[in-house]
């Protein structure tokens, strides 16, 4: 009889792991790690989630249970969430939802206010990849900002070669709103309102002009200085790098370029950079002008300059 219930019992859980079904992007191993700077931790974790994380995703109360607590916002091109809730409180709800979904983190940052998850197959195409980096902002009156950004590689060959690599996507914000749509069901707000909140989200993307060989070399947004602040920093985080530290008031941003991106996605162009300084000056009500200083502070005329500009423009979909 012991036999019989140990041969029952292995039968019910080799049922039950058949008919568990996949869900959005499911978590597609093999790809490799983000490399972390030395002043971030990369976390550890395993493949599995044990029983206790799995209970305390259940038994967590709705964030947004009756929906007046948050709103998708639109400014030009620029989307994120807004939510009544402090960033620590929002910070684990996000975290949950990858949990939910079976998505791994690479690695999180609670002081920066970034997570990003690891490679994950794309629904259409095994060919692709995507990524997503959210970033986590406090704002005024005990709110919290949420910005979800796309990565993506796709699979290509070299003339005459039999041997592929990942070379890279360009981000897609479709991809950006069907994430935070999704973010905001498992937060417990109603699908009919989702729908309606994604709907108004798409618009379409700022005028730029790239003025390469002006002096200095910079890019030009044809938007307010507040939404290309946004703007770029949405750029940054869509080319995989991360920002160290922000001056508003001084319109500068100091990026450290992330080894990853640069050997998967950038092709070197920042091979002997650690970091880059983007600087913003407004130069009216519509019109803001971003150009990078090197570490003396002076304008940066170098071709890896030359190339974050062309990057950014790239990127400010």
């Amino acid at each position: 009889m012991l036999r019989i219930s140990l041969v029952l019992l292995l039968l019910l859980v080799v049922s039950a792991c058949a008919s568990r079904e996949p869900g959005f992007y499911k978590h597609s191993p093999g790809a490799s790690a983000l490399i972390v700077p030395p002043d971030l931790t990369q976390p550890e974790f395993e493949d599995t989630f044990d029983v206790p994380q799995i209970a305390k995703l259940l038994s967590k109360e709705p964030l947004l249970s009756d929906g007046s607590k948050v709103k998708l916002v639109r400014d030009g091109r620029l989307r994120w969430l807004e939510i009544s809730a402090k960033p620590d409180l929002v910070w684990e709800h996000v975290k949950d939802y990858w949990y939910q979904k079976h998505i791994e983190l690479d690695w999180e940052n609670p002081t920066l206010g970034l997570m990003e998850s690891a490679w994950i197959k794309h629904p259409a195409s095994e060919y692709a990849k995507d990524r997503f980096r959210v970033r986590i902002e406090p704002a005024a009156d005990n709110k919290t900002w949420v910005f979800i950004a796309h990565r993506g590689v796709q699979e290509v060959f070299a003339d005459g070669d039999l041997h592929s690599s990942w070379g890279p996507r360009l981000s897609d914000p479709e991809l950006e709103i069907e994430v935070m749509g999704q973010l905001l069901e498992f937060l417990s707000l109603e699908p009919k309102r989702v729908k309606a909140m994604q709907e108004k989200a798409k618009n379409e993307r700022p005028d730029s002009v790239l003025k390469l060989d002006a002096e200095p070399p910079s890019l030009e947004v044809e938007t307010r200085f507040a939404r290309t602040w946004q703007l770029v920093a949405m750029a940054v985080d869509r080319l995989g790098h991360i920002i160290e530290s922000r001056n508003k008031d001084a319109g500068k941003l100091v990026v450290r370029l992330s080894e990853d991106t640069d050997s998967a996605i950038s092709g070197g162009l920042f091979a002997k950079r650690e970091k880059l300084t983007l600087r913003f000056k407004e130069l009216g009500e519509e019109k803001t002008r971003i150009w990078l200083e090197d570490e003396e502070g002076q304008v940066d005329q170098s071709e890896e300059a030359k190339n974050m500009l062309i990057r950014l423009k790239e990127n400010l979909r």
